[in-house]
């Protein structure tokens, strides 16, 4: 959605994509102690809050596994596109790690510090990426003095560069998840100017995986399904009407 925007004169550079991942359910392994069997449910993908599979997201941290936030993946950097990226204490198995570093070992290279407050994660190309304790992208740099900032309020998001652009980012309450984008409003030629993307969603029963079959999970699930993102011209937009969505269990 969008143009990326530069920032500075090192290749920083951020956008705002929507992304739609194939990976729509979590699977927990739960032993039922009456008969000895180990039964499989399925939770709702975390990370999705742009409806049901779809995420809006310039990168985030999950420090530990949080089931009731969809989080099944601890120690994990999941970037824009929805991939995680696990961290370990050790970059390659015969070599002994550092106390307070840990490294993904897929080929990415990140390293992650932690630091006061929160956490910090470098790429091979010089960005730093810098999170709350909770995990949330607090800010993005490179190595001189570009600079993105995230600033989180209880319904909306603002995010500032060292260009002096000014983005926004509005929620509203959602089934599930808790909130999902409504609108953004990205900084446009002329200063004051604002080319805004609107989020309409429908809350939909979808039946469970069919891979569940825990007694300990309901059968549906409500969930937001994203139906149509409106564009700047006032004119078109992306529709994305129930029929496309596969709702059945098998």
């Amino acid at each position: 959605l969008g143009i990326r925007y530069p920032v500075g004169g090192a290749g920083l550079s951020y956008g705002f994509t929507l992304h739609y991942g194939s990976q729509l359910w979590e699977y927990t392994q739960n032993f039922v102690p009456q008969n000895g069997e180990i039964r499989t449910a399925a939770f709702p993908v975390g990370g999705a809050n742009a409806g049901f599979g779809w995420r809006l997201s310039l990168g985030e941290f999950w420090p530990g596994l949080d089931a009731e936030a969809g989080r099944f993946c601890g120690m994990c950097y999941v970037d824009a596109t929805g991939a995680r990226h696990r961290l370990t204490d050790r970059l390659h198995h015969d070599i002994t790690g550092q106390a307070g570093r840990w490294f993904t070992t897929d080929g990415t290279y990140l390293r992650l510090k932690q630091i006061t407050g929160g956490w910090e994660i470098e790429f091979p190309s010089g960005e730093i990426h810098r999170f709350d304790a909770a995990g949330r992208l607090l800010e993005i740099r490179d190595r001189f003095t570009g600079r993105v900032n995230i600033t989180y309020f209880t319904d909306s998001w603002m995010i500032t560069d060292s260009e002096e652009r000014t983005h926004w980012i509005q929620l509203v309450n959602v089934p599930n998840y808790g909130k999902a984008v409504s609108s953004l409003s990205l900084s446009a030629f002329g200063g004051t100017n604002f080319a805004d993307y609107a989020f309409t969603y429908e809350n939909f029963f979808v039946p469970r995986s069919c891979l569940d079959d825990y007694a300990g999970t309901t059968d549906t699930v409500q969930l937001p399904l994203l139906t149509n993102v409106s564009l700047p011209d006032g004119g078109s937009g992306y529709s994305i009407p129930l029929s496309s969505y596969f709702l059945q269990a098998d």
